[in-house]
């Protein structure tokens, strides 16, 4: 399920100004507080393919997803780019039942999902695990 979006009107938000060369927005402390709060229902999620697989579009990991989590009370998603993903829970519950049953086959690829972090960017994530399969020829039943 997509939620929808809301546009708010332009003379609601707050006034940009410069700061050196980038553009800020001031954005006062209790609306960044509420922010996070709401966060707290947030997983981060990231596809991986296999090198030649063709990525999937979001509308096709939403239909996926939507018959594997058809139980939970309710979901959204949105694209990060790169192949990361934001999604929103109704519950503290649903988030633990899809974190331990993860990662998730949307065939073809995996959704692994972990918590939120604040100030994460999609752009300068770097990967610091690898999933290999490894196979150990007369290897003794043993070990």
């Amino acid at each position: 399920m997509v939620s929808s979006s809301v546009n708010p009107c332009i003379t609601s938000l707050p006034k940009p100004c410069w700061k050196g060369e980038s553009l800020a927005i001031k954005i006062p402390e209790d609306a960044y507080h509420e922010g996070l709060r709401r966060c707290s229902k947030h997983l981060h999620g990231r596809v991986l393919l296999a090198k030649g697989q063709k990525p999937l579009k979001t509308v096709d990991i939403i239909a996926k997803l939507s018959k594997l989590w058809s139980h939970l009370a309710g979901w959204s998603i949105i694209s990060l780019g790169r192949g990361f993903f934001e999604l929103e829970f109704k519950n503290d519950h649903d988030i633990g039942m899809v974190l331990a049953a993860g990662p998730w086959s949307l065939d073809p690829g995996l959704l692994r999902l972990s918590l939120w972090k604040q100030d994460f960017n999609p752009r300068t994530y770097k990967n610091t695990f690898a999933q290999v399969w490894l196979r150990v020829l007369d290897l003794p039943q043993e070990y």
